[in-house]
């Protein structure tokens, strides 16, 4: 039960204090400006605020994605570089680190950790998933990765939606494959992806990598309401974390054990 609270000390370093001192400051100033005026009324960034609010369970990180959509809306050809970060723990628990930058401005940056279920993919596609939810309905746009798993499974994302429940549920962290094919279909976006080779000197490439890196076990914990997801009629829970894995897999599992 304590594993997934972003402010249980067990989750998060010594110096999140200070971590969350530094990221408090740009959604901070997103509260602070003009843009809170018309929170409260229709605006072209309402569609993000509603789909932030519906999935990310964070507060500090919901007001940091906020304040990126604002700061985005003003490029229409947007080309982003993400990145995700598998890092061991022999003491603890492994995390997952993730990050973005975007090519049009690059002083817009995003990074963040996760836990559980951990797997190099499961970074990558979470990275994705932050990037899609900062951009307005019908944008289109550029990711490069160097994830070959991530290209793959969004070259797919249009027809996982039509996919059975327990054909979903074969397919590794369908939970997050079906947040990104609702969040790309409430904001009708075109996302193009790109393969970039991993470490072979492609400067922005390299930041997401060092951020992501950077983020894993100093940033505060990303966590996902899959509840608020349509189509997700029923999750199973343990201790109130939710599993990400086939139910009838997990179910299985505990039987033959």
């Amino acid at each position: 039960m304590d594993l997934l609270s972003q402010f249980d000390p067990l989750t998060n370093i010594s110096h999140l204090q200070s971590q969350l001192n530094s990221e408090t400051q740009p959604a901070q100033d997103f509260i602070d400006s003009p843009l809170d005026s018309f929170l409260d009324s229709p605006s072209p960034i309402q569609l993000n605020i509603d789909l932030i609010d519906q999935f990310i369970d964070a507060p500090v990180l919901s007001l940091n994605l906020k304040a990126l959509i604002n700061s985005l809306n003003q490029y229409t050809d947007l080309q982003f570089y993400t990145d995700g970060s598998l890092q061991k723990d022999p003491t603890f628990i492994d995390s997952m680190g993730l990050g973005w930058i975007c090519a049009n401005n690059e002083a817009l940056i995003f990074s963040t950790s996760t836990i559980l279920w951990s797997s190099s993919i499961k970074a990558e596609m979470m990275a994705v998933l932050t990037v899609l939810l900062t951009v307005l309905a019908r944008a289109k746009l550029t990711i490069y990765t160097d994830s070959a798993a991530t290209i793959d499974g969004m070259a797919k994302i249009h027809n996982f939606s039509k996919l059975s429940v327990r054909k979903r549920e074969k397919i590794p962290n369908f939970p997050i494959w079906m947040t990104i094919a609702y969040v790309m279909d409430v904001l009708n976006l075109t996302v193009k992806m790109v393969k970039v080779k991993a470490h072979s000197g492609d400067r922005l490439n390299e930041k997401a990598d060092q951020l992501a890196k950077a983020a894993a076990f100093s940033s505060l914990r990303l966590n996902l309401n899959y509840t608020n997801l349509l189509g997700l009629n029923l999750v199973l829970a343990c201790d109130h974390l939710i599993v990400e894995a086939s139910s009838r897999r997990c179910i299985k599992k505990l039987s033959d054990a």
